[in-house]
């Protein structure tokens, strides 16, 4: 059950994935770079072929937080111990505040041109490891783990608690096409692997009083897990770390690494499949628009599943005020009907949705005599982008207004503003070079904020090294 050891570890593991986080509103459409294939199969190739650096072509991390940071719940200034701290959460945030982190690692990706010279399609595969975890902030729930019940005829909605947490790993190849000289296609088929899933979102019921001293409880509860051995050994690694009193944000994220990277299986008998589909609309040379659909798909998990369930009605007298959360707690586990199964489950990916409109402008001139224009494709751009993200409650939204221009040959930006519920001034920076057929990148959202990353409701860095073998003219 939720108690106040719960709540302290749920920040603990905000605090150590917070330094790290999903937003790659930089990278799509940046079609320089090789990963921009990831977010919309449809889009244009980077040349004739491509090699990732192994496990240095792609790496991404994001953190979101809305209604506080995690510098708000742990600085020290008026803060002299966690039932403080946890006060001051718990009054900050309400249930339609969440708390999410991703992070993805590519081991392998690679691309090259397959077909003749009428008829050419651009093949890419690769294999990389995704963490995610998304979670709504369990308002009732927590009043009740650290107050109690204090006040009679309240109740307290145990839909609150709603937490999605996962480890895949991801086998995937796409098709990439294009029809003519207006219309690109593409799609991506995904082979899926969960590592670790821990899964609690169609929760129901509420637990409270009534208007005298009697205690109600009336809910169907569940959490499903598959790899429950290692999902329990990192529960016990944050527990004892919280209360030995030895928080340490770079080292914690360090072993964090260590035990989901490291330790365990790398494929596990919890697998799925998807898609991605995409595509890009060029009506003319200034005009270009696109769409993609990323993530279609489920995992089914069978291996080393173990799932909790709390179900029913259940009422007694209370002592009204002086009834504590533990008691009450104490009382629905002697009596209730409460249990544990290891059925199979099936869980649904957090698909994603990109849209794009995009406006071209002038010509890109070469140092030479001539000073003529050395491409077709416009060298500056201005546009829009939306992006969604289907979750439990409520579907995630951003929309991106982006400038980009080729300073010249070697060097690419894209500069970013988006707006979303976690954050109204993130600014993001985009580069990407190309040396010696060496395509290095660096994304980064959020500038304002990177002198207190803590302090941030929000970031996101992207990095990678690519070799790409440039189109022949």
């Amino acid at each position: 059950m939720l108690n106040k050891r719960s709540i302290a570890c749920a920040f603990a593991f905000m605090s150590v994935v917070s330094l790290f986080a999903q937003n790659k509103q930089l990278l799509y459409n940046f079609s320089e770079i090789p990963q921009s294939l990831m977010l919309n199969p449809g889009g244009k190739q980077p040349g004739r072929a491509y090699i990732g650096v192994p496990m240095l072509s792609g790496f991404h991390a994001g953190a979101s937080s809305s209604g506080i940071s995690v510098y708000d719940a742990f600085k020290e200034n008026g803060f002299e111990n966690m039932d403080r701290r946890l006060d001051y959460v718990i009054n900050k945030l309400d249930r339609n505040d969440t708390q999410r982190a991703t992070e993805q690692i590519e081991f392998l990706n690679a691309g090259f041109e397959i077909g003749n010279l009428f008829n050419k399609y651009f093949l890419s595969f690769g294999l990389y490891k995704e963490i995610d975890f998304f979670n709504y902030w369990p308002d009732d729930m927590a009043y009740l783990a650290h107050h109690g019940n204090r006040v009679p005829g309240r109740r307290f909605n145990m839909a609150d608690a709603n937490i999605k947490g996962e480890v895949v790993t991801v086998l995937h190849v796409g098709l990439q096409h294009q029809l003519n000289d207006k219309w690109t296609i593409g799609g991506r088929l995904k082979f899926y692997s969960s590592n670790m899933d821990v899964t609690s979102t169609n929760n129901k019921g509420f637990v409270g009083s009534g208007t005298e001293s009697d205690q109600i409880f009336n809910g169907d509860a569940e959490v499903l897990t598959s790899s429950n051995a290692r999902l329990k050994e990192i529960y016990r690694y944050l527990r004892d770390d919280v209360f030995d009193g030895d928080i340490n944000p770079v080292r914690d994220a360090i072993d964090m690494h260590r035990k989901v990277y490291a330790e365990g299986p790398f494929i596990t008998g919890n697998i799925g499949v998807g898609i991605d589909l995409g595509f890009t609309y060029e009506p003319s040379r200034n005009w270009a628009y696109s769409a993609s659909i990323v993530d279609l798909g489920f995992i089914n998990h069978s291996d080393d599943v173990l799932n909790y369930e709390v179900t029913g009605s259940y009422g007694f007298d209370g002592t009204g005020s002086g009834t504590t959360a533990g008691d009450l707690l104490q009382v629905i586990e002697g009596d209730f009907d409460k249990t544990n199964n290891t059925n199979s489950y099936t869980t649904m990916r957090p698909v994603e949705f990109y849209a794009s409109a995009m406006y071209r402008f002038g010509y890109f001139r070469s140092n030479k005599p001539c000073n003529c224009p050395t491409s077709k494709e416009p060298p500056s751009a201005i546009g829009l982008q939306l992006f969604a993200e289907k979750r439990p409650r409520n579907p995630e939204v951003a929309l991106t207004a982006f400038y980009y221009q080729k300073i010249w040959e070697p060097l690419r930006i894209k500069a970013t503003y988006t707006v979303d519920k976690y954050s109204k001034t993130n600014l993001g920076l985009g580069l990407s070079s190309h040396f010696a057929n060496f395509n290095f990148y660096l994304l980064a959202n959020n500038l304002l904020e990177y002198g207190n990353l803590a302090d941030a409701n929000t970031l996101s860095l992207q990095m990678g090294l690519n070799y790409v073998f440039p189109v022949k003219r």
